[in-house]
């Protein structure tokens, strides 16, 4: 290995792993909603511009996702938005807070935001884990118990129109928890 090699910043293969997953979107078969072909070309180039466009701090920052909540107060809301323009932050993962509340929050930080912000949340049983005056659903022992998985199916359905409709973009569930308290 030449001495070059070893010197190799290290970012440089942040970036290549990056690419990699984006290039790999790509090739996801579309479903029947999907965009056209030309459409996701378009969104592609779109997206490689704004990535062209970010300096080597910019494209790190956008690696990361910071915890938030939308039950605090406006110091904490003043630290998230400080960070979203200071260090570029690529996301932000909601956790305890209201629905109302947090839909503010989004697009405050959206608006702070060079590169729009990924939204997550840890939603297994819906935006009642995490968030007042919404609606409950069952949790996954209870699924479990269910003979007709499309009762199961509808209630993702609706989980991910409400994510949908309070900007969240990715739902990190459903996970594989194992229960092993009898």
């Amino acid at each position: 290995m030449s001495k070059h090699k070893r010197n190799e910043h290290p970012a440089k293969k942040v970036y290549i792993l990056l690419f990699i997953a984006l290039f790999s979107l790509a090739l996801i078969p579309p479903s029947e909603d999907a965009p056209s072909l030309q459409s996701r070309l378009s969104r592609e180039a779109w997206v490689d511009s704004v990535f062209n466009a970010l300096n080597e701090d910019q494209r790190l920052g956008q690696l990361f996702m910071v915890a938030a909540y939308s039950n605090r107060a406006e110091d904490h809301y003043r630290e998230i938005e400080a960070l979203v323009k200071s260090h570029h932050i690529g996301g932000l993962i909601f956790f305890q807070g209201g629905p109302g509340r947090q839909a503010v929050l989004t697009n405050r930080y959206q608006k702070a935001a060079k590169v729009p912000l990924l939204i997550g949340m840890d939603l297994e049983w819906g935006l009642q884990m995490r968030l007042d005056s919404t609606m409950q659903f069952p949790k996954a022992m209870t699924l479990g118990a269910i003979d007709d998985d499309s009762y199961i199916y509808e209630m993702g359905k609706e989980i991910a129109r409400q994510c949908k409709e309070l900007g969240v973009h990715v739902n990190f569930a459903p996970v594989v928890d194992v229960n092993s308290n009898p």
